[in-house]
């Protein structure tokens, strides 16, 4: 009776069959299984990518010839009468359009302060503005217009689109006077003249 193989045996025979087979599959060694799916290194560039270039920084803007203040005269008259035509100051012709004036040698009043503010897309008068410093009498002045809040009676209306500018219409004037206030209408008339050079 022949003896049953050792199974011992038959895996040290298996073993060995199998890696002949690898061997023959190889040409030398075992399979590398890594190999395939290893990522394949990038070649070598001498250039940057371009994510990793600094990006061109971008110029300063400049402002506008128009958004430049320039120099400015003008006068105002309330009631019809003049007030002073001895305004100086400056003109923005930007978005929006402001004007700035003043007279601190008036012979009225200490001082007069005005600012006017114009749409330039619609020719708008968008606010008035006048302070008026104390008169002989001890009483100031601080009249305004806007057509964002406007107030019943007021009104301003712009004539021209430079660079002379005429704006009429009625203020509120809240008048100051021996520590009273007294609010009224006082229609007006403001001129001015925005020079370029």
């Amino acid at each position: 009776m022949t003896p049953a193989p050792n199974k011992s045996l038959r895996a040290l025979g298996f073993g060995a069959a199998l890696a002949a087979s690898l061997l023959t599959l190889t040409g030398c060694g075992l399979l590398d299984w890594g190999a395939q799916f290893a990522p394949t290194p990038a070649p070598y560039s001498p250039h940057q990518s371009p994510s990793a270039i600094a990006p061109t920084p971008s110029p300063t803007p400049t402002p506008s010839p128009s958004s430049v203040p320039m120099k400015a005269t003008g006068s105002l008259m309330l009631h019809a009468n003049p007030v002073t035509e001895k305004l100086t100051g400056t003109c923005t012709l930007g978005e929006p359009a402001t004007i700035v004036l003043a007279d601190h040698q008036n012979d009225f009043f200490t001082t007069v302060d005005m600012t006017v503010v114009i749409s330039p897309a619609s020719l708008e008068v968008v606010s008035v503005a006048v302070i008026l410093g104390e008169d002989a009498e001890e009483g100031t002045h601080d009249m305004s217009f806007s057509s964002e809040v406007p107030i019943a009676g007021t009104s301003a209306a712009l004539t021209g689109s430079g660079p002379d500018y005429r704006v009429t219409g009625v203020v509120q004037d809240r008048e100051t006077r021996h520590n009273k206030t007294t609010t009224t209408l006082i229609p007006f008339t403001i001129n001015a003249n925005c020079k370029s050079s």
